[in-house]
């Protein structure tokens, strides 16, 4: 079973600003002494004042994790990976996090499209569409040299119009997950369940239910709602105070 890994952080959380350190220490007093939510309340207020720092997010994370507020848990651990992705620590907190609430939601299965769709977007990650794209690239130019240089037979020809296929294939789907990826936040929920809707509106139908903690791509969003969708491909609208970005 992994265990919650505490730190203490050395780093200066400000230039050589002695009352945050104090307070961090303090918070990390209370939590020693079994006093989570006041440690998590310390851990919260450095963070509130603007501090950054992965140690400051990974010992909120543990906080609130012992709290059982595991929405502000597990936004925490994510908050440390982002600002340090190699940090071992903040890996094995998030991945127990994850494991206690179970990162599911209660969802309508996919249709065949819509499971066709998400496969093919597994097929590759942005790079790998990118690498793909160029190398096709470069054999569409070496097919078309050959046949306009050399031979001019049919299956050459008919080569060159499948590597040409592929390649506006492979360009468009490179095009449409980096742009995915540019335009996505990431929202974990907050606070008990997240009910999610078919439209931006608080009497539309309710499609399905989130957990507290879970982890959802934000891809639109109006005043009051946000679009997002889920792992599995699924889609809908949830308020905005539902769920926190990162």
């Amino acid at each position: 079973m992994l265990s919650i890994v505490m730190v203490t952080m050395t780093v200066r959380l400000s230039f050589a600003a002695t009352p945050p350190q104090q307070r961090f220490e303090k918070a990390n007093a209370l939590y020693k002494q079994q006093q989570y939510t006041q440690a998590a309340a310390q851990y919260q207020q450095l963070i509130d004042e603007g501090y950054l720092s992965a140690e400051l997010y990974l010992n909120a994370g543990n906080a609130y994790y012992k709290s059982s507020a595991m929405g502000e848990a597990i936004y925490s651990y994510e908050k440390a990976q982002q600002i340090d992705p190699g940090n071992e620590a903040v890996g094995r907190n998030l991945a127990l996090a994850n494991q206690k609430i179970g990162s599911t939601a209660q969802s309508l299965p996919l249709l065949f499209f819509e499971r066709w769709w998400m496969d093919l977007q597994r097929l590759h990650s942005t790079n790998g569409w990118a690498i793909g794209t160029i190398v096709l690239c470069w054999i569409l130019i070496i097919v078309f040299a050959v046949h306009r240089f050399i031979s001019r037979s049919i299956l050459l020809r008919i080569a060159g119009y499948l590597t040409a296929a592929l390649f506006i294939g492979y360009f468009a789907m490179a095009a449409w997950v980096y742009n995915r990826a540019q335009h996505q936040d990431i929202g974990i929920v907050m606070h008990g369940m997240a009910k999610v809707k078919a439209a931006p509106d608080a009497n539309s139908k309710e499609l399905f239910e989130v957990k507290e903690g879970i982890r959802l791509d934000v891809v639109d969003r109006t005043a009051t709602f946000y679009k997002v969708a889920l792992n599995d491909g699924k889609t809908g609208w949830v308020p905005v105070e539902s769920i926190k970005t990162l």
